[in-house]
């Protein structure tokens, strides 16, 4: 019997054991799996941490690719821009990109053409020659505002196009005969309208014009004046405005007076702000606050908070004006205006650069008074041809005259005042010479009247010596 009970103990005792061992490997089996989980877990968690990582490294590439200095890489973005900043229909940038384009047109374009006649030892001018230069320049409102819009749409689209066509029904006396015959008229054609392109010939001369409407009839090389600004040499079709340069820079410099404007919104109306010590004085003060909604400055306001007023730290106003200050400075140094025509009259503090800002302007649009210059010379040449080809008159000599844009600067006045006239003074220069480097002075028209004056103050003088004599 003893034995059977030691049998008996030792087999329950084997169960014990081997139901405490199986217990032990099942927690240290299910820890392992916990632990196991958690690995996953964090190998898991590394993986999404890398993505988000490259995720985040990609974005900033992107970024930066979007990030740019200039906003506007292609001539029809640039150019729609343009126009539209200066229509006043864009979001930006319409203060700047308009006055630029008009105080540069109006450096460009002058006072007037001025004409002059290129006498020649074997010949005068003809006065039916200078009668039809001047009936065109009338006609075609080259003598008045209307090509001040011409200058100023070539500074918009950086491109002239003149066309030229006969209007027989234009009518004008002839000094010949009295008869009236038709004119050469110009049409100024804007890129914008119709988006022509320019077929460049073999010496860099535009030979032809193809228009977007396959309806326009394209222009030949007789029928038209063309010239490009800035952009490439040989590249006709692709031309650059100086505007085009600033269009970001104006950008930025309206959004730092936009965030001034928002600043001071935030400035003027203060915040009022009441600190409270516990919940029932909340409360005590949003019920007072309710029952006097238009409490204003100067009416009484009994609270048991502490009361004050927040409002915006202003030291970073300082960075946005000096942002916008330099962004105006760019648009000046790129532009050739004087900054204190941009409103920074702050800046023009030293009296040297005051006095040099004439010749500074002038050297700034010169480029550009040379191309329109030689544009209205190509003008005045095949419009002559025209007329005498469609008219049936004598033909016009237009090498005959000689076309300018009158503008002077103080070096030029200076200039006239300290060599030309005490040249001509001393005669050692012709009266005409003096006369024609005059802006809006016809050289001709001056003369004639001093001889008339000349002529009528001899006979006044020869009248009283008579007198005097009886």
């Amino acid at each position: 019997m003893d034995m059977i009970n030691r049998v008996t103990r030792g087999i329950k005792n084997s169960f014990r054991y081997l139901k405490a061992t199986t217990g032990y490997y099942e927690r240290r089996i299910e820890k392992q799996n916990k632990l196991l989980d958690v690995s996953v877990k964090s190998i898991l968690g590394y993986e999404r941490a890398i993505q988000n990582t490259q995720i985040l490294i990609s974005d900033y590439s992107d970024e930066n690719k979007t990030y740019t200095g200039n906003s506007y890489k292609d001539y029809g973005t640039a150019t729609e821009e343009i126009a539209s900043r200066y229509t006043c229909k864009a979001d930006w940038g319409v203060a700047f990109t308009g006055p630029v384009i008009d105080i540069r047109a109006a450096l460009i374009s002058g006072e007037k053409i001025n004409v002059k006649k290129v006498e020649k030892k074997e010949k005068q001018v003809k006065d039916s020659d200078a009668e039809w230069l001047d009936e065109f320049l009338n006609a075609n409102g080259l003598n008045d505002y209307r090509f001040m819009e011409m200058v100023t749409s070539t500074e918009i689209e950086g491109r002239l196009l003149w066309q030229l066509e006969y209007d027989k029904d234009h009518e004008w006396a002839t000094a010949n005969n009295g008869s009236k015959v038709g004119m050469v008229r110009v049409v100024p054609r804007l890129w914008l309208d119709d988006e022509y392109t320019v077929d460049e010939g073999k010496y860099g001369n535009a030979e032809g014009i193809a228009f977007g409407d396959t309806d326009k009839q394209a222009l030949k090389e007789e029928g038209f004046v063309y010239r490009k600004f800035g952009g490439l040499m040989g590249k006709l079709d692709d031309p650059v405005q100086k505007v085009w340069r600033t269009l970001t820079y104006a950008e930025t410099a309206e959004k730092c007076l936009r965030d001034l404007r928002q600043i001071n919104h935030l400035y003027a109306g203060p915040r009022p702000v009441f600190k409270c010590d516990s919940k029932d004085d909340v409360k005590l003060v949003l019920d007072q606050l309710a029952k006097n909604p238009n409490w204003k400055l100067g009416v009484p306001f009994v609270t048991t908070a502490e009361f004050s007023y927040v409002q915006p730290d202003l030291t970073h106003v300082t960075a946005l004006i000096k942002e916008f200050y330099v962004n105006v400075q760019i648009i000046s140094s790129i532009v050739g205006i004087p900054v204190h025509w941009l409103a920074l009259v702050d800046l023009m503090s030293n009296r040297s650069t005051a006095e040099d800002l004439g010749d500074m302007t002038e050297l700034a649009v010169s480029t550009e008074r040379q191309i329109i210059t030689s544009a209205l010379n190509e003008l005045i040449k095949k419009a002559a041809i025209m007329q005498a080809d469609k008219s049936g008159l004598s033909a016009v000599d237009y090498s005959a005259f000689q076309l300018s844009l009158s503008i002077i600067s103080d070096e030029q006045w200076r200039h006239l005042k300290d060599i030309y006239i005490p040249a001509a003074e001393k005669r050692l220069l012709p009266v005409k010479q003096l006369l024609d480097k005059m802006p809006g002075i016809n050289a001709e028209e001056a003369l004639g009247e001093l001889q008339e004056q000349n002529k009528e103050n001899a006979a006044f003088m020869f009248k009283e010596d008579m007198n005097n004599e009886e």
